[in-house]
């Protein structure tokens, strides 16, 4: 935000959930994730949208004169900086909070992934081979 109010260009993009390597290492947040899209509108993206999404806004930030990056660009409040291209994953549009709905989220993989590793059909549950 100061380098902004100095006159430089700033690209400041809030990255969605993700199933990242830190994701994935990590059993709570592993449980959460595979099964967090019970909970609509949530998501988590894969590796490979997160980054052609990012590199998009990077370059929408670095090239668009309307975008908030652009220190010409009027903004109501510094924090829009961040606000206006941060990618929820449906988390602000949700009617539950994430705390609770990870927790049951959690509940969820735990009670149906080992059905789904002997071949039972899961119905709450993306497949762990769609992910």
């Amino acid at each position: 935000m100061v380098c902004r109010k100095s006159g430089i260009t700033v690209s400041s993009n809030i990255a969605p959930a993700t199933f990242t390597d830190s994701v994935e290492h990590n059993p709570l947040t592993l449980f959460i994730s595979r099964a967090i899209w019970n909970f609509e509108p949530i998501e988590v993206y894969d590796r490979v949208t997160t980054k052609a999404l990012m590199t998009l806004l990077l370059l929408h930030d670095l090239y668009s004169p309307e975008s908030t990056s652009n220190p010409n660009t009027h903004l109501r409040n510094p924090l829009e900086l961040m606000s206006q291209t941060a990618v929820d994953c449906g988390v602000w549009r949700s009617g539950v909070k994430l705390g609770t709905s990870g927790e049951i989220a959690m509940l969820i993989y735990l009670l149906l992934a080992p059905l789904e590793k002997i071949g039972v059909p899961v119905p709450l549950q993306k497949p762990l081979s769609k992910l």
